[in-house]
């Protein structure tokens, strides 16, 4: 009997105990990331020997250690940047009959940085450039909605695109998409209206609290299944029954949802104990405060956030200001490096 496939690193050199570590896992293993010596570096040379073609810098100059590392290290390649590549100008699909345009950049997108890129590499492949005539036509004969128009980015998308289409029977309602400074927001035509709504405002009244939401999240997306907004990897999730008449709202659940983003890639979040906990939740509330001083400066006290902070003060919690301070700082340096 032929011995069973292993294709996750769950099953060579970790403990895995949670859907998101099997997730991980499997990704892990696939970009031959496994510690152990069944992944070592011979045999992933092995690997790309058999497929007989490396079409990644990942494999060529540089370590990659995570799904962005190694979707930049593919459009790198296509682009020919590889430092040891002979080809140092990047090839336009669009100028050459004979080359296949594979990214929505090269459909009509305006395109400057490499997450704009990437999702416009996901967008072409799910029919989602805005540009072209017929997007979001089902494609026959597929298991996932990701394959019948979803935008999927992200692992957990494809996870919620099987089961979706499994507990649907094949129904998927498509979400319209669009895409602002490089971050997709998906939804329904009311919800990718209201959320750019609540960019705009930030962009106008408070720029730098715009280049802190804009740069946290890969995605903005309406959510079915969260009982609130919430956190997803790169994407921040809206419940599909939170409409909010008033875009100040609106932009305070970005915020809020881009600072516990902001932290977490800063290496700063934590929920280990129900105190790190209401200090994280009471931490972005204290933010959301300080963006609402630019947009709404006339507003009413916020009774409920200074006695959340009281209490986090009366626990020992006494850098609650100062962390809140440092998410400030960290908005003004976002806005520095915008284009």
């Amino acid at each position: 009997m032929a011995a069973a496939q292993v294709d996750n690193c769950c099953f060579v050199d970790r403990q895995c105990s949670s859907d998101q570590e099997w997730t991980n896992g499997y990704h892990a293993y696939q970009n031959g990331q496994c510690a152990a010596p069944s992944q070592s570096q011979s045999e992933a040379q092995a690997q790309t020997q058999v497929s007989s073609q490396i079409d990644n810098c990942c494999f060529v100059d540089r370590q990659c250690s995570s799904d962005a590392d190694w979707t930049n290290g593919y459009h790198a390649y296509q682009n020919g940047q590889c430092a040891t590549q002979t080809t140092s100008q990047p090839t336009n699909p669009v100028s050459s009959e004979t080359s296949a345009i594979d990214n929505c950049c090269f459909a009509g997108w305006l395109c400057r940085t490499d997450l704009e890129w990437a999702n416009g590499f996901y967008a072409y492949r799910d029919n989602q450039c805005e540009a072209t005539p017929g997007a979001r036509t089902p494609v026959s004969n597929a298991d996932t909605c990701c394959h019948q128009g979803w935008n999927c980015t992200i692992p957990s998308d494809w996870i919620l695109g099987e089961l979706v289409y499994a507990l649907f029977d094949g129904e998927c309602l498509i979400p319209e998409t669009s895409s602002v400074d490089g971050v997709i927001i998906e939804g329904s035509d009311g919800f990718v209206v209201e959320m750019k709504e609540a960019l705009d405002l930030l962009r106008n009244r408070t720029p730098q609290w715009y280049a802190y939401v804009i740069k946290a999240p890969f995605k903005i997306r309406q959510s079915y299944w969260s009982r609130n907004s919430n956190t997803l990897e790169r994407s921040i999730n809206v419940r599909v029954f939170e409409v909010f008449a008033n875009t100040a709202r609106r932009a305070h659940v970005l915020v809020h949802e881009a600072c516990h983003l902001q932290r977490w890639l800063a290496g700063l979040h934590r929920y280990e104990t129900d105190l790190q906990q209401r200090t994280e939740e009471t931490l972005c509330e204290l933010v959301v405060d300080y963006m609402l001083d630019s947009v709404r400066p006339f507003r009413p006290r916020n009774h409920t956030l200074e006695a959340d902070i009281n209490r986090l003060i009366s626990e020992g919690v006494t850098n609650i200001r100062a962390l809140a301070n440092t998410e400030r700082r960290r908005a003004y340096h976002l806005l520095s490096t915008m284009n």
